[in-house]
C-alpha cells in the first residue's frame, strides 16, 4: 500500500507541473501580482534591474542588465522608479538565472512553479550580442491555440516535499479503506487477509495462512 502511494505521488507531482502551468499563465494574464519587489544595483558601469513577482502557484524573476544609458537599461529604469538599490554583493537572483556583465544588454527570465511548493523552474535568456534567445528547461506546448511555458527543470526540495505531500493524500483514503474492511470481515467472521470463510473453531486461515486474532 505504502509503495502504491509513493508511485502515484510521484506521477501526481510530475503531472501536476503540467496543470499548475496553465493555471499559472492564466493567472499571470488576468494580471494582480503579489509581492511584487523590484531591485536595482550597479557594477563597472552597468546597471541591473531584477523584479521578482510571487504567486500562490510559482514565481518569476526577471532580470534586465547593459551599460548605462543603453535602450533596455533606460527603459527598465523608466518602469521601475522606484527599485530600491542594492550593493552588487547583495546579488538577489538565483545563482542559475545570473547574466553576464559582458558589455551587452542582456535579459533573463526565471520561471519557477508547483504546488503546494515550487518543484520545477525554466530559463529563458538573449542579449544583442546574440542571435535569437536560449531556453533552458522551458517547453512551450500549444494547446486549443494557447502558448504557454511548462518548467521541467527539477528543484529537488520541492519536489520531494510535493511527493511526500501527495503520498499522504494517496495513503489515507487507501488505509481507510483497508480498515473499513478489515473491520466488516472481523465482524462477519472471515479472515481479515483474504476473506476466506473460516468457521467456527478455526484459528488459521486455510487459504492465506493468517492466524486468527
Amino acid at each position: 500500500m505504502v509503495v502504491s502511494a509513493l508511485l502515484l505521488a510521484v506521477v501526481l507531482a510530475v503531472a501536476s507541473v503540467q496543470v499548475v502551468a496553465l493555471v499559472f499563465d492564466l493567472g499571470w494574464l488576468s494580471g494582480g501580482a503579489s509581492n511584487r519587489k523590484a531591485m536595482r544595483y550597479d557594477a563597472d558601469g552597468h546597471v541591473v534591474i531584477v523584479t521578482h513577482e510571487e504567486r500562490p502557484l510559482g514565481s518569476v524573476w526577471f532580470a534586465g542588465s547593459g551599460p548605462v544609458g543603453s535602450p533596455l537599461v533606460t527603459q527598465m529604469v523608466a518602469n521601475e522608479p522606484g527599485a530600491s538599490s542594492l550593493r552588487v554583493a547583495d546579488e538577489p537572483r538565483p545563482r542559475a538565472m545570473r547574466a553576464p556583465l559582458d558589455g551587452a544588454e542582456h535579459r533573463v527570465s526565471s520561471l519557477r512553479i508547483g504546488w503546494p511548493f515550487e518543484s520545477a523552474y525554466g530559463i529563458r535568456s538573449g542579449s544583442s550580442a546574440v542571435t535569437g534567445v536560449r531556453v533552458v528547461g522551458l517547453a512551450a506546448p500549444t494547446v486549443f491555440g494557447r502558448t504557454w511555458f511548462v518548467p521541467h527543470l527539477p528543484i529537488w526540495p520541492g519536489l520531494l516535499a510535493n511527493v511526500l505531500f501527495y503520498a499522504a493524500l494517496a495513503l489515507a483514503p487507501m488505509a481507510l479503506l483497508r480498515w473499513r474492511r478489515t473491520r466488516r470481515r472481523r465482524a462477519r467472521g472471515l479472515c481479515e487477509a483474504c476473506g476466506s470463510e473460516l468457521g467456527k473453531g478455526v484459528g488459521v486461515c486455510p487459504e492465506c495462512g493468517l492466524a486468527k486474532r
